[in-house]
């Protein structure tokens, strides 16, 4: 892909989901609780795109491709599982959590109330440690990705996803972000139904030899 066009849609991409970002950040006055948690303002659908959006991140190109190529179908399939695994535990154990804890905000608000102040440390650290490895490999997956399709330098879209997602999110809190992750969810399940027309309107047989002959 040409570079001016790559960056094109970048900043095109960035720019759609900033002003969503910024529209519901604008709607209304929150509270310190609606911006951390925006508690009881999303139904059961909101909530699963907003889930189903931040686990379908760029590490969708790079994870099940390298899985595949070492280990082939079977081994795809236990990565697809043990991936969908824990939200389908969260379903389960959310609503209890919630119960128990009405008030809370994090895991580790649970952990105090069940465990004490040490074990709320401990889990608080833990999450900051997974959430800056998770940062530190979507960022890298963003500018590995961008640099493969249009030989682009790698630190421009990072930086940029970085200071516009920080732009609406430190504006609007969870509700913004709730926003975004809404339309990326449809997007993405458009386009994997569009791929999936595409592929299983062509030669099924053919598709299957070539993926035998990669693994």
């Amino acid at each position: 892909m040409d570079t001016n066009i790559a960056y094109g849609l970048m900043i095109a991409t960035l720019g759609v989901f900033g002003y969503i970002g910024y529209q519901a950040s604008n709607a209304k006055e929150i509270e310190a609780d609606d911006y951390l948690s925006a508690r009881g303002s999303q139904d059961w659908l909101r909530i699963g795109l907003s889930l189903f959006a931040s686990g379908m991140g760029i590490w969708i190109l790079f994870g099940p491709s390298e899985v595949g190529y070492y280990g082939g179908f079977w081994t795809v399939t236990g990565y697809a599982i043990s991936a969908a695994t824990p939200f389908l535990l969260l379903a389960y154990v959310g609503p209890m959590i919630r119960d128990r804890l009405p008030s809370g905000v994090t895991l580790a608000d649970f952990a105090r109330m069940r465990l004490g102040r040490p074990m709320q440390v401990y889990v608080g650290i833990i999450s900051l440690l997974y959430m800056f490895t998770f940062l530190f490999a979507e960022f890298t997956a963003i500018g590995n990705a961008m640099e493969t399709l249009s030989d682009t330098n790698k630190l421009v879209p990072m930086i940029m996803v970085g200071i516009v997602t920080a732009a609406y999110i430190s504006r609007g809190g969870l509700p913004a972000s709730l926003a975004t992750d809404r339309i990326q969810a449809w997007t993405i399940m458009f386009l994997v139904v569009a791929l999936l027309l595409f592929l299983f309107g062509g030669d099924i047989s053919s598709l299957i030899a070539d993926a035998k002959a990669y693994n």
